[in-house]
């Protein structure tokens, strides 16, 4: 999302900081960005992304 930044920033969150500290879950989980993997409890596959054009 282009305001992610800006709503961690909003959440009192250092995006910078956490994100040097290897903490992504963290910050995405707590601005409600975090994507849960499907059935494989993998990142592979289970993310599927649509564009649709007009």
């Amino acid at each position: 999302m282009p305001d992610t930044l800006h709503r961690a920033a909003a959440a009192g969150l250092d995006a910078a900081a956490m994100l040097s500290a290897h903490d992504s879950y963290s910050l995405f989980s707590r601005i409600g960005d975090l994507v849960v993997t499907g059935p494989t409890l993998t990142n592979v596959n289970d993310f599927r992304a649509l564009l649709v054009l007009p």
